[in-house]
């Protein structure tokens, strides 16, 4: 039971309070088990912050650097350098994964080297 309702609730599924009044009246016997079930659940939910706070902290800091690098070859009047960095810089606005942070990143280098090639 203990066990079940751990999954449950790391699944993003809340327990009943049926449920909850079961877990307050376990055996002194299951206790340990229950306590381990705790601390794996907060261990779940606090992991998940913390890439959440780690992938927010890393794509507003590659929007800054974007922004600062399409600052430049607009000074520089470099529209081919321009675009490319748009349209990464949007991909990166766009994004919701580190997958799709590095996808970005792969995108602009098979643009970078479609335009060496020519």
């Amino acid at each position: 039971m203990i066990i079940e309702y751990a999954k449950k609730v790391m699944s993003g599924q809340d327990i009943t309070p049926q449920e909850g009044n079961e877990l307050i009246s376990v055996t002194d016997e299951d206790t340990p088990l229950l306590l381990a079930m705790a601390d794996k659940i907060r261990q779940h939910f606090a992991n998940n912050e913390v890439d959440l706070f780690n992938l927010e902290k890393e794509k507003k800091g590659l929007i800054i650097s974007y922004s600062e690098r399409i600052s430049i070859a607009k000074e520089q009047n470099s529209e081919t350098r321009f675009a490319l960095l748009i349209q990464t810089l949007n991909c990166l606005k766009a994004s919701m994964s580190k997958r799709d942070i590095l996808d970005c990143k792969a995108n602009e280098r098979k643009r970078i080297l479609d335009l060496i090639k020519g």
